[in-house]
């Protein structure tokens, strides 16, 4: 059949079969690749919209953490409060007790308001210890005043405070 057609004929089928040819690798080979070069820049361009995003907040996070770090250094300079009720008020008179070789042998605490507590303490030791542990309580932040002192002495040495002390009191230098 080949060899009945036409010189015209043939060429035009040549040219037809090229042109299929080219179709099909067009559609089955080219259009793929280039709708996935396609999609691959566009993704291409999103990530880096997203990369210049991420800096961008990157370095909102430095400045937020240098922020942060300095109120952080700024909250640690400022005195701290705390809360002493009465029975822990008399377990850290008790524990300057034991560290100055005195001994407390009477704790009473004074209704009054709430904002300031009375206290009376009996103390037993001798001299110098009871010296160490006055010099001790001068540190305690929640003393108010103290209302008296009364040393007696009958072969052991007594020291009776009254105080005020405030229960919310600025702690000064953390423990």
């Amino acid at each position: 059949m080949w060899h009945n057609l036409s010189d015209r004929e043939k060429k035009l089928i040549i040219f037809g079969l090229i042109a299929v040819i080219c179709m099909v690798y067009w559609f089955y080979g080219e259009q793929p690749t280039t709708r996935t070069i396609d999609e691959l820049e566009s993704d291409l361009q999103q990530l880096r919209r997203e990369l210049m995003i991420a800096r961008v907040q990157s370095k909102k996070v430095k400045v937020l953490k240098k922020k942060y770090d300095k109120l952080l250094k700024q909250k640690e300079e400022l005195p701290y409060y705390f809360y002493l009720d009465p029975e822990e008020f008399y377990e850290t008179i008790e524990e300057m007790g034991k560290q100055a070789n005195v001994e407390i042998k009477i704790y009473t605490v004074q209704s009054g308001q709430e904002d300031e507590r009375g206290v009376n303490l009996g103390v037993d030791g001798n001299y110098e210890d009871i010296l160490n542990f006055l010099s001790g309580m001068r540190y305690l932040k929640n003393i108010v005043d103290y209302n008296s002192l009364n040393i007696t002495s009958d072969g052991e040495l007594n020291l009776i405070i009254n105080l005020n002390y405030n229960p919310e009191t600025p702690g000064g230098e953390k423990q």
